[in-house]
């Protein structure tokens, strides 16, 4: 699947974690989510199929449902093994576009009689969408340095 011209899609660990665990016996979530945890976590994607392999060797038979949940989107969660390790914490979780989100409905929650028309709501968004850019090119994990 790709998506924004061509760019792959990253599923969200986060989110992925809570639906495994979801399908997981309630006295295996602990253990599992510190699993998933040092999966997520892993140094290189060859480090993270050798633990999943393991992960499904321990838990197919007694947490099949989850076990599923976990490889049927192998290749959408493991796609931030291919940037700089200093950015892998960012871009395999949704918080950043979250925090965008949340920012655009704070704004016009406020401008609801404002709103004239559609110009007026890509300026808004724009506007928005140019402040985060801002806030985000001043943090020193996003340098290519």
């Amino acid at each position: 699947m790709t998506i924004f011209g061509g760019e792959k899609l990253q599923r969200c660990t986060v989110h992925k974690t809570e639906n495994i665990l979801k399908k997981c016996p309630k006295n295996m979530k602990e253990e599992l989510k510190a699993k998933l945890h040092r999966l997520w976590n892993s140094t290189t994607r060859l480090e993270a199929e050798e633990f999943l392999k393991e992960i499904c060797v321990e838990y197919s038979a007694k947490a099949p449902k989850a076990i599923k949940c976990l490889v049927e989107d192998k290749e959408h969660l493991f796609r931030y093994f291919a940037f700089p390790i200093k950015h892998r914490k960012t871009i395999r979780n949704t918080n950043l576009i979250e925090r965008v989100i949340r920012e655009v409905r704070r704004r016009t929650k406020v401008m609801d009689n404002v709103i004239e028309n559609e110009h007026s709501v890509y300026a808004l968004m724009t506007g928005i969408f140019q402040e985060q850019n801002e806030r985000w090119n001043k943090k020193s994990h996003w340098s290519s340095k």
